[in-house]
Order: C-alpha cells, then structure tokens, then sequence
C-alpha cells in the first residue's frame, strides 16, 4: 500500500458554479502518483458523508472531469455511501460486509473524501474499515478529513459552528491507523477563520497542540507514505506546544 494524505488536491467549486479543472500538480504529486498508478485503475470514492448522495455523486463527477486532464487514466469509479445499503436491506450483515469487502478487492486506489472528520470517521468504523485496509495492496489517496481520519489517533479540530464549545465534542478520536501524524489541511483558509468567537488558528489550533503536535498544511501540500517511511513534499507548518516551526520538503 502506498498512501498520499494531501489538504487538496483539487480546486473546491460548488456545483452550481463547476468548471472542469485538471488535478493539482503540485509539489510533484502527479509525477509521485504515476510511479504506483501502472494502469487504468477502479477508483473507489470512500465517502466522508454517506447519506449525501448528491454531493457523492458531484465528488464522483470532479474526479472523473480532473482526472481525465491528466495522464492517469481511470477505468471505472464506484462511490461507497450508504446507498448500497438500500440497494441491499434485505441480505444479512453478513452478506453486506462480503459486498463491501468485493468493492475493496475491486479498486485499484481508494479515495478517502474530504468533509466533516467525525461523519467520516463513524462512517469508517460503520464499515470496519481499518480491517479491510490491512490487505489492501493499492494506492490510498486522503483529502483533507480523509488524510485527517488516516491517523491512529485522529485529531478532529472544531469546524462547524457549536464545536468548539461542545464539551461533549471529542477531540480525540480512533482512525484508521495508517500514521501517527496528525494533518489539519487549508492552512491559508483557517489561519484567517473565526469559529464560535474563536481565532481558529491562535485560539484553537495552538492550544490543543499543548496536547498533540499538528502538521499544519496548506492545498497543495502532501505527504507519501510508502514502506514505513514518510515523505513530505512543499512548505507548511508543524505546531507543538503552542509554537510554530517551518516544515520543508523531506524524509520525516
């Protein structure tokens, strides 16, 4: 398995403004993601919302349009939401869990969506989806709540109004395992973000990292994780105990 966590890769655009736009390449990630992409691959879209069956289908629809401007060529794409559940109600948990498992075995590369972290995560646990993994021998690409849920211990930063003053919103929560680094994406975007009354970048991001150290990055920005080593590849931030300090291009 060869891992890319990224903040974004892709150009946010709402639907109802869409333009067709090609990945970012940014940083080298098209020319890293071709030495693992060997052929038209099944691309399997793990959604970070699964009741929103819409803005899957729209996910769907971006990555079809920004792969296809490029040389990486996709030859089928699935999207796993809980649609598939209604498609089967009326087979055993069973019989649901081997046809979740036959779409892992299917893809090639397996698309972790970005959204809100602790939808995402329930979702990922819902599917058992920390077990499947451990055989899955692809390509795992991770946007922002997607690269966040990769870790073992998930950092999930307040970002919906209410969250940061919920007591009962949990920080900390279990992911999938992959690394021990926790990812908080759109570095630019947040740094000038204001949540509950609250700076996010001053007043949330460096005070939870008394507790943890926080790699901060911005869209463009990834990291490759392949046979136990992690590369970072641009310019970002890494802020532990209440300080910041450059992250650069390199083996971590």
């Amino acid at each position: 398995m060869v891992i890319f966590l990224t903040s974004s890769f892709m150009k946010f655009q709402k639907p109802e403004e869409y333009v067709k736009t090609a990945v970012d390449g940014s940083n080298g990630f098209l020319t890293e993601l071709a030495k693992h992409w060997k052929k038209p691959a099944n691309f399997l879209i793990f959604s970070s919302d699964p009741d929103n069956a819409a803005m899957n289908d729209f996910v769907k629809e971006d990555i079809l349009n920004s792969f296809s401007l490029t040389n990486l060529v996709i030859a089928d794409i699935r999207v796993l939401d809980h649609r598939i559940e209604e498609e089967l109600d009326k087979k055993s948990d069973k019989e649901l869990e081997k046809e979740l498992e036959q779409d892992l075995a299917w893809a090639d590369v397996i698309f972790l969506a970005g959204g809100h972290v602790p939808t995402e995560n329930r979702f990922m646990k819902e599917c058992r989806l920390k077990e499947k993994l451990k055989g899955f021998d692809g390509i795992v690409i991770g946007l922002s709540a997607g690269s966040m849920n990769a870790a073992e211990k998930v950092y999930a930063m307040p970002e919906l109004p209410g969250e940061s003053n919920d007591p009962e919103f949990k920080r900390e929560i279990e992911g999938l395992g992959l690394t021990q680094i926790n990812i908080v994406p759109h570095s630019a975007y947040i740094r000038n973000e204001v949540l509950d009354g609250k700076r996010m970048y001053e007043e949330i991001l460096m005070q939870d990292s008394f507790e943890r150290k926080i790699y901060f990055i911005p869209d463009g920005a990834y990291f490759k994780i392949e046979q136990g080593k992690t590369t970072f590849y641009g310019e970002g931030e890494i802020v532990w105990k209440g300080k910041s300090s450059p992250l650069i291009s390199g083996l971590l």
